[in-house]
């Protein structure tokens, strides 16, 4: 069997839908999906129809093959920096927040230490 376009698929669920809805038969979903695919369905391309129309309608595209291969890091894995937040401790954050810029709090603390 060959692989569907995406309006094929389409056309697909739109007829299942209105199976659904009892606006057509089921003899007239087999019919408009057999024109499609040229095959009739069975148990297991049911399901797999029915997986297909739940991805297409929650909008997920297929991953199939567009995973991306592992690369190898060659070297140590070098530290982490620290951001400012965890250098100064929570009570200093607090009482910087007093002041209107960093550089103003850090300013007055080197002031303090000498």
């Amino acid at each position: 069997m060959r692989h569907l376009k995406a309006e094929e698929w389409a056309k697909i669920f739109n007829a299942y839908d209105d199976f659904k809805n009892r606006k057509i038969s089921k003899f007239e979903f087999e019919q408009i999906s057999f024109s499609i695919r040229q095959n009739y369905w069975n148990k297991e391309s049911l399901k797999r129809m029915l997986r297909k129309r739940k991805m297409y309608n929650m909008n997920i595209q297929s991953k199939t093959g567009k995973a991306s291969k592992k690369v190898k890091v060659q070297g140590e894995r070098r530290g982490k920096f620290l951001t400012i937040r965890e250098l100064i401790p929570l009570k200093m954050m607090k009482k910087m927040q007093q002041y209107n810029t960093t550089t103003e709090f850090l300013t007055k603390i080197t002031l303090m230490r000498y």
